[in-house]
């Protein structure tokens, strides 16, 4: 075979060298033909092409790559090779032309061999390629004989050599390059085994290349130093056994054995034996059903108010705070303080924001969604009589699900976080407590910066004022984002 690219062997002993140096020029080009051409063909069988060979002669001169057929090289690895070995064409081979009405003529494969590459039909790429391996389609899902991996190593490095990266070269002979990067790390470590001046070379060179390097082999067991030894697991068995160490979960169990001096393991190692002798139980924790969350409209003020219960000790006994907050604008509507902890506190409160509000009106808008957790207070015949009288509809959180009604829970949190824990309520009189409780209050509904609505009060949340101070901030923002754009501009402008 001549030129560059890749051609036909008979076996693997003829395939010594790189893809570059097996030959590179296509039987069917137009310098070629004869008997032999027509035998190689019929040899190809739609097979992929070579690492060069596959490539167009554009794609090779922007790479820096020698146009396919312009040169001849030596086999790589094989420098006892003749000339006339690495410049054989097809058309000077000796291999019997086909008997047949397919021998010869225009019409046969030779003749479509003659007429160019446009005869080829049966071929993926214009170039011989990789069945002289026994290899057709993408390479991988197999194990392949060393020899192979040799070849293929081989081919790909000497494209490297001229101009090709590996993943290119990978791509044409449809070879993952991390396969091959597996190979070639194979023969790095045992070049490095070997020791000498070629383990020193962190460059491969295609002639340095061995075969024994990129056979497989067996998997080696690896040995476990830090692996617990028989006796060591005897000993943790034998005292999970004892009935004085039985009550003991593996941690405590674990440094009690290394207390006594009986063995020194860490609590993984202790939990891991005990799971695997089945002496660790199961604990299941209790499930209960899933309740759906109570849906309430909050879209606007008024639609649904939320309550709860708190308590303070003063120098005259515990008093109790219930706050009655607008589920929306989280605004204060009213709020109960005294010493009792009863219906009547409930209904105090909401009678103080019923009227705060002016929803006692006979022709005033609906009345809210009372909202509340399933305190005494709250479920009481007392309290139902007084909101059924009312027309209020009565919403309660779930069992033991503080999150329902989070509101009213944040909120007593958020006053004696920031105020009355700053100072001892037990040493204030009642009175006392209370005023300090309105003027919060007070500072709650109209100075506090409410963050869930948006950075405004919540009584500009609920007299629906937040829209245009949004608004307005938004504005500002933009107007000085722009004065800043024009002012960078101006500096720039005028500086020198």
């Amino acid at each position: 075979m001549t030129g560059s690219g890749l051609g036909k062997c008979r076996g693997l002993g003829d395939c010594a060298g790189t893809l570059l140096d097996r030959g590179g020029r296509h039987p069917g080009r137009r310098d070629c033909g004869g008997t032999g051409a027509a035998t190689d063909t019929a040899g190809c069988r739609g097979e992929v092409a070579g690492v060069l060979g596959g490539l167009p002669e554009g794609e090779q001169r922007r790479r820096g790559v020698p146009p396919l057929g312009d040169h001849s090289l030596s086999v790589a690895g094989d420098p006892g090779a003749s000339p006339r070995r690495r410049h054989r064409g097809v058309g000077s081979s000796s291999w019997p032309a086909p008997q047949g009405r397919q021998g010869g003529g225009v019409g046969g494969r030779a003749g479509a061999h003659r007429a160019g590459l446009e005869g080829v039909g049966h071929r993926e790429h214009p170039a011989a390629g990789k069945s002289q391996w026994g290899l057709i389609g993408p390479i991988g899902g197999r194990r392949l004989p060393a020899e192979i991996k040799l070849q293929i190593c081989r081919a790909v490095l000497g494209a490297k050599q001229e101009g090709m990266t590996v993943e290119r070269a990978c791509g044409v002979i449809l070879l993952d390059p991390r396969r091959l990067r597996r190979w070639l790390q194979r023969t790095e470590a045992a070049r490095a085994v070997r020791g000498g001046p070629a383990a020193a070379s962190p460059r491969l060179s295609p002639a340095g290349l061995r075969a024994a390097d990129l056979a497989d082999r067996a998997p080696v067991a690896r040995r476990l130093p830090q692996r617990l030894t028989g006796a060591e697991r005897h000993q943790i068995l034998e005292a999970a056994s004892e009935e004085r160490l039985a009550h003991l979960r593996h941690r405590k169990f674990c440094h009690t054995l290394s207390r006594e001096g009986r063995v020194w393991v860490s609590e993984s190692s202790v939990l891991r034996v005990l799971r695997e002798a089945g002496k660790v139980p199961v604990y299941l924790r209790r499930t209960r059903p899933t309740r759906p969350r109570p849906e309430v409209d909050e879209s606007e003020p008024n639609r649904s108010w939320r309550y709860d219960l708190t308590r303070f000790p003063t120098r005259a006994g515990d008093y109790h705070l219930v706050p009655v907050i607008d589920g929306c604008s989280r605004k204060i509507v009213g709020r109960y303080f005294g010493p009792e902890a009863t219906s009547h506190s409930v209904q105090a409160a909401w009678d103080k924001a019923l009227a705060a509000e002016g929803l006692l009106e006979d022709n005033g808008p609906p009345l809210p969604v009372a909202v509340s957790d399933r305190g005494t207070q709250m479920t009481s015949r007392s309290t139902r009589a007084f909101f059924s009288d009312l027309g209020i509809t009565q919403s309660f959180s779930r069992p033991r699900t503080p999150t329902d009604n989070a509101t009213a829970e944040s909120w007593m949190a958020t006053l004696k976080c920031e105020r009355l824990y700053e100072a001892d309520t037990a040493e204030l009189s009642p009175w006392e407590v209370e005023e300090m409780v309105d003027r919060f209050i007070d500072y709650y509904n109209s100075e506090r910066l409410h963050q869930s609505l948006g950075f405004v009060t919540p009584a500009e949340r609920h007299e629906g004022r937040h829209l245009a101070i949004i608004q307005a901030r938004q504005q500002g923002m933009r107007q000085a984002r722009q004065q800043r754009r024009q002012d960078a501009y101006r500096g720039a402008k005028e500086s020198p």
